[in-house]
């Protein structure tokens, strides 16, 4: 799994903005900290790969807040095509009740953002790939009034029609892609904890 492109950007746009004499050891530190943390995370992928591709079981994926990044992440694992179903992209209440049979008067209380909204993406995007597993995530990449100026994300882990697990990430990072990216790693390590019960 290769994060560089995306944090490559994000860390040269850092860089721009730091001052000169101190950018070499914050981006020393911030690449050292980048490559643990692509290592672990192309770990655990790959460990979901060669779980899932054992069992025969696929996965599928619904995503708001991450923008197709979780799908971006499991199509790059070896052999992704063996486990790997597909994906749905869907930001606003149409698409996501059109798509993935999400509840729209619930789902327009919450501006889409919540438990239950998370839970029926992961079981709609099941249903829609026709896979063993799904997993729905949405929230909130940066603060905005809707979210009370919080960033955080509910996802929900499905299998078989049954919620394996759902969980609320909070994070006190700001930067949309820095928490987008943040959420995925915590996503890839609660399903990565999972499939090894």
């Amino acid at each position: 799994m290769d994060f560089r492109n995306l944090w490559h950007s994000y860390i040269m746009r850092k860089r721009a903005k730091a001052p000169r004499n101190i950018t070499c050891s914050i981006s020393y530190n911030r690449d050292t900290e980048r490559m643990t943390r692509e290592k672990i995370l192309t770990t655990r992928l790959e460990a979901i790969s060669d779980i899932l591709r054992s069992t025969r079981e696929t996965i599928a994926v619904a995503e708001s807040v991450t923008s197709g990044l979780l799908q971006y992440a499991l199509s790059t694992v070896r052999d992704a095509a063996q486990f790997f179903q597909g994906g749905i992209t869907t930001y606003n209440i149409g698409q996501k009740t059109k798509h993935l049979d999400i509840e729209p008067i619930q789902a327009a209380c919450c501006d889409c953002v919540s438990y239950d909204v998370a839970k029926q993406m992961s079981l709609g995007v099941a249903h829609l790939f026709k896979s063993t597993w799904g997993i729905g995530i949405t929230g909130y990449a940066t603060p905005v009034v809707q979210s009370d100026n919080k960033v955080f994300c509910y996802y929900a882990i499905t299998k078989e029609n049954a919620i394996m697990h759902s969980e609320k990430i909070t994070t006190d990072i700001y930067s949309g892609e820095k928490a987008q990216c943040y959420f995925i790693g915590q996503v890839i390590t609660a399903l990565h904890d999972l499939l090894k019960q």
